[in-house]
C-alpha cells in the first residue's frame, strides 16, 4: 500500500548527469528528450543536472538537438 502521507511530500533532486548513447537517433528525439523535457519542468530533474548526447561515429553528430524546442 502506498502512503499518501510521503507522496505529498516535496522531493527535491539532486544534480545528476543524464548519458543518452545514441543521441542522434529516432527514439532520442520522438521519445527521451520530450520526456526529459517533461520531467525538468515538473522539477523532477535538478536545475543542475546535464544531459550529455554520445554518439559512436561523429558524422552522425552533424546536428546540434540542444536548441530544439518541446
Amino acid at each position: 500500500m502506498i502512503d499518501s502521507f510521503a507522496l505529498a511530500q516535496p522531493v527535491v533532486p539532486d544534480n545528476a548527469d543524464i548519458v543518452i548513447f545514441g543521441a542522434t537517433g529516432d527514439l532520442t528525439m520522438r521519445k527521451l528528450l520530450p520526456a526529459l523535457a517533461h520531467m525538468y519542468q515538473w522539477n523532477l530533474i535538478a536545475p543542475g543536472s546535464r544531459i550529455i548526447g554520445m554518439e559512436r561515429l561523429m558524422e552522425d553528430c552533424e546536428g546540434d538537438w540542444r536548441d530544439l524546442d518541446f
